[in-house]
């Protein structure tokens, strides 16, 4: 799909949760989807459930995503490289948004 009709879609069916109470199950590689639209999230290997949490709990630990062979959203590696490097960057940064705000945070201190 394209990125507009995704996104309309991906609206939608949260409108849909929402409104109905129901659980709706995503299987993605896309973790940018991911990051916006979950509300939980479940890594899998080899058939076993290998991390369980919030999608800002699941981002935080790129390291351990890196070792299943997951990207990770950019903003959330781009937040990782910054912090690998010295500057102060919270954890469980997942949009540009969040970057945005922490990098100017820490050049405003």
């Amino acid at each position: 799909l394209d990125p507009e009709t995704k996104h309309e879609i991906f609206e939608l069916l949260c409108r849909i949760r929402e409104k109905r109470n129901n659980a709706i199950v995503l299987v993605s590689h896309h973790m940018e989807d991911v990051a916006q639209f979950a509300n939980r999230v479940w890594v899998m290997h080899k058939g076993k459930i290998v991390m369980d949490g919030t999608p800002r709990d699941i981002f935080s630990r790129v390291d351990e995503l890196k070792e299943h062979r997951l990207d990770v959203p950019q903003a959330t590696l781009v937040a990782d490289e910054l912090r690998s490097a010295g500057v102060p960057i919270p954890q469980g940064i997942l949009t540009r948004k969040e970057l945005v705000d922490a990098i100017m945070s820490v050049a405003n201190a």
